[in-house]
């Protein structure tokens, strides 16, 4: 089976993809580095303005720099569907806000994509 295991943050994915590494999961991990319980969510650009004006590393450089619209991983995530379909894809979530808001944003931006899995 073909799995592909979704989560907001690159940590959550490194821990998922050592799982895979040795045979606990399967298919692959991808952490869409999204903080979705903060900010606009009807607007990508407006997004991630907000977040930019949050969010900083160590040295104060914005860890957002990157990107001009916060919804450019959910497009991308679209095509990689489209190019390399998976059984079905596992959303790695808790019981905050976060995580719930995060399955919210995953359910709507992959609605049309379900028909293929």
């Amino acid at each position: 089976m073909r799995d592909l295991h979704l989560t907001t943050l690159f940590s959550t994915a490194g821990t998922l993809r050592n799982a895979i590494s040795k045979k606990l999961l399967t298919g692959e991990a991808l952490g869409l580095d999204e903080y979705p319980c903060i900010g606009p969510l009807d607007d990508g650009e407006k997004r991630i303005q907000y977040l930019r004006g949050l969010i900083f590393d160590n040295g104060k450089a914005n860890l957002y720099s990157y990107r001009n619209d916060a919804f450019e991983v959910w497009r991308q995530l679209q095509r990689r569907l489209q190019d390399h379909p998976v059984d079905r894809v596992v959303i790695w979530a808790g019981g905050d806000g976060n995580d719930y808001v995060f399955v919210r944003m995953a359910c709507w931006w992959l609605k049309d994509m379900i028909k293929s899995f």
